[in-house]
């Protein structure tokens, strides 16, 4: 089998790590550490993040040492909020299989398409919800996190930002899109198998 990365993406709690777990459990996915500037919380998986100072992910993004990275800025600072990537080196441990799993966000599609071009095969699933504002209140609220009232609003108001800042890129057709609160998990799990993997 030719080897292939799956690039996860979709607004907060729409089904990205239920779905990246399921593929890794069923169909041997594997998936690199990804780095962040963010500090550690309660729900995440343990080995899943390296956090780093924001200084030391600037040294590394300034060293072209990351496969792919983004955050609220081009310029990495601490006033400039979070970022998020995947080191090339962190990426190369887990280059041996043929099939992995990046998370990526609306931010770092353009910098997929690239590696895409370049040879990588990548394959990009956007997971969306068909009624953002209703099932992105349901999902945050009766997830594991403790989201206030005003954090989901906050989600709601960025993910309809993101949608409407990268909508031409998000309907590319090299973009596997899948409602998740019309179509569920075990369903999409079986779209994403049946049309990239086998």
């Amino acid at each position: 089998m030719k080897k292939i990365i799956i690039a996860i993406t979709g607004p907060s709690g729409v089904g990205k790590s239920t779905l990246g777990d399921l593929l890794i459990k069923r169909e041997n996915f594997i998936t690199p550490t990804h780095s962040t500037t963010r500090a550690p919380r309660s729900d995440d998986k343990e080995g899943f993040y390296n956090y780093l100072s924001h200084e030391l992910f600037k040294a590394f993004a300034d060293n072209n040492e990351f496969l792919f990275w983004s955050g609220d800025s081009n310029e990495i600072n601490i006033d400039n909020g979070n970022f998020y990537g995947v080191l090339n080196q962190d990426y190369e441990i887990v280059s041996y299989c043929d099939k992995i799993i990046v998370f990526i966000s609306y931010k770092d599609i353009s910098t997929i398409l690239d590696l895409k071009n370049k040879g990588y095969n990548i394959e990009i699933v956007n997971l969306v919800y068909n009624d953002l504002d209703t099932n992105m209140i349901y999902r945050l609220t009766n997830s594991d996190r403790s989201h206030t009232i005003k954090d989901i609003n906050s989600r709601i108001r960025i993910a309809k930002e993101y949608e409407e800042k990268y909508k031409d890129v998000l309907n590319s057709s090299n973009i596997l899109k899948i409602p998740t609160d019309l179509v569920g998990i075990e369903d999409t799990y079986n779209i994403v198998t049946k049309k990239l993997v086998r």
